[in-house]
């Protein structure tokens, strides 16, 4: 599924704009997995990789990693650079429910 399909989900769509090399972006995985463990079919996590999809950094102007982007129908709702725990992750998607 490309990107630009997932951004029109109906669902929540959480993108990670992450790296391989880069330790803090390995953290908010797991992290990750929790919220979508918690959320099931209501959110799509997908992940951006740095090194394989630059043009979607430089589109999306993403300045640090690890970094977070919120959609639903195609509109950006939240973004948050840096290190951020499952539970404040559920905290902002239960208040934009």
């Amino acid at each position: 599924m490309k990107l630009n399909e997932v951004l029109k989900s109906k669902q929540f769509v959480l993108i990670d704009f992450q790296s391989d090399d880069c330790p803090p972006c390995k953290l908010i995985r797991r992290e990750l997995e929790k919220v979508s463990t918690q959320l099931g079919d209501e959110l799509k996590v997908f992940l951006v990789d740095q090194k394989e999809q630059l043009e979607v950094f430089k589109a999306f102007n993403v300045q640090s990693l690890p970094h977070l982007k919120l959609f639903k129908n195609g509109r950006p709702l939240w973004s948050n650079s840096g290190l951020i725990s499952s539970e404040e992750i559920l905290e902002v998607i239960n208040k934009i429910r």
